[in-house]
């Protein structure tokens, strides 16, 4: 339901969002707009990668604007 409002308002569609979840959901949440998918257990170097990819294109995307 979050990444659904964040994905559906013009404000916020920009936001890169990262789904973690023990769930099988992969398929779903990146047709929905999220930015990367990680599967639970997650270790700490594909959450240091993943955030810092979004972080870098988000900071990109708010200096452009």
């Amino acid at each position: 339901e979050v990444l659904k409002a964040l994905k559906t308002d013009e404000a916020l569609r920009s936001i890169p969002v990262v789904v973690v979840s023990a769930h099988d959901v992969g398929n779903i949440v990146m047709r929905m707009g999220a930015r990367n998918f990680i599967a639970k257990p997650a270790d700490r170097e594909t959450l240091r990668l993943a955030l810092g990819d979004c972080c870098k294109e988000f900071s990109q995307i708010a200096v452009n604007a």
